[in-house]
C-alpha cells in the first residue's frame, strides 16, 4: 500500500509580450525575449505590490481593484520593454505632411486627445447598446399581445410591461 502523496498548487500567471513571455508567481516575476540575433534572454523583475506595503488595500473589494491596476500598469511596462528589446528597425519613418500638420497644430498634447477621446467613445459605445430595450417598452401599446395581456414581444423577445 503506498501513501497518498500530497499536491501543492502554485499559483502561476503570465502574459505573452512582443517576442517573448512574462510569468508571474509567488516568488517573482521572469520574462524571456527572443532577440533580433536569435538568442533568448531570461531577467527575473522585481515587483512589490501596494497590498504588502499597505494592510489597508487587502481589503476584499479593493484588493483586487488594486490587483488588476497594478497587473495592468506592470504588465504594459514590460511590454514596452520587450518591444524596445525586439524591434529590429532602428531608423524611423519620414513624416508625411499630415503628421507634420497635426503635430504643429496639436503639439505635445495630441496623444492625450487622441486617448480621452478613444475611451470616450468606448465608454459611450456600450452604454448605447445596453438601452436599446428602452424604445421597445415605449412602443409596448403598439406591439401586438402575446400569451397575457401585460407581455408583449418586442425584437424576438419576451418583456414583461410592470
Amino acid at each position: 500500500m503506498s501513501k497518498k502523496q500530497k499536491t501543492e498548487y502554485v499559483a502561476v500567471g503570465g502574459q505573452a509580450l512582443m517576442e517573448g513571455i512574462m510569468m508571474r508567481g509567488p516568488k517573482g516575476t521572469a520574462m524571456s525575449l527572443r532577440l533580433p540575433d536569435g538568442s533568448i534572454e531570461t531577467q527575473m523583475k522585481d515587483f512589490v505590490s501596494l497590498r504588502r506595503k499597505h494592510k489597508i488595500l487587502n481589503i476584499p473589494i479593493i484588493r483586487g481593484v488594486i490587483a488588476f491596476v497594478e497587473s495592468m500598469v506592470f504588465g504594459y511596462k514590460l511590454l514596452m520593454e520587450s518591444a524596445e528589446k525586439t524591434s529590429l528597425d532602428t531608423e524611423e519613418e519620414a513624416e508625411s505632411k499630415f503628421d507634420k500638420w497635426i503635430s504643429d497644430h496639436f503639439g505635445p498634447k495630441m496623444m492625450t486627445v487622441i486617448g480621452v477621446i478613444s475611451s470616450g467613445g468606448g465608454s459611450a459605445s456600450p452604454h448605447g447598446y445596453s438601452q436599446r430595450s428602452a424604445p421597445c417598452r415605449a412602443r409596448s401599446k403598439r406591439l401586438s399581445y402575446a400569451r397575457r395581456r401585460d407581455t408583449y414581444r418586442c425584437g424576438g423577445s419576451l418583456s414583461s410591461s410592470r
